[in-house]
């Protein structure tokens, strides 16, 4: 059995009024692996380990579990971790306000794994 990464992720949205109780709507959340930006597409690709609405690919299902609750916190667990999974972890988050003001996040991890 490999080891387990914790990605603790907090959210703060610099749409929101500290005023109003105006909510932010989570558009879009993927973590993914060893991302890399697509600029013909002008999107990021490559393993997607979760995604916010989406089945989980059954080549991670047990083996990632999102741990945060699409307000604040976008932490993320992945457990059984092999060599081959080292490296960049990053998490694109698109999310708009009330008034449909969009407001796009990235964000990377590096993991270093021996053995």
């Amino acid at each position: 059995m490999g080891a387990c990464l914790s990605i603790p992720c907090r959210y703060k949205s610099c749409l929101l009024n500290p005023r109003r109780t105006n909510k932010l709507t989570i558009n879009s959340l993927t973590w993914y692996l060893n991302p890399g930006y697509d600029p013909e597409k002008k999107d990021f690709s490559d393993t997607v380990l979760y995604k916010h609405n989406a089945a989980i690919s059954p080549a991670f299902a047990g083996h990632v579990r999102f741990l945060g609750d699409l307000e604040r916190d976008c932490s993320l667990q992945r457990c059984d971790l092999r060599a081959s999974e080292n490296g960049s972890y990053g998490l694109r988050l698109i999310a708009s306000n009330p008034r449909k003001k969009q407001e796009k996040t990235w964000v990377t991890y590096q993991c270093e794994r021996d053995g």
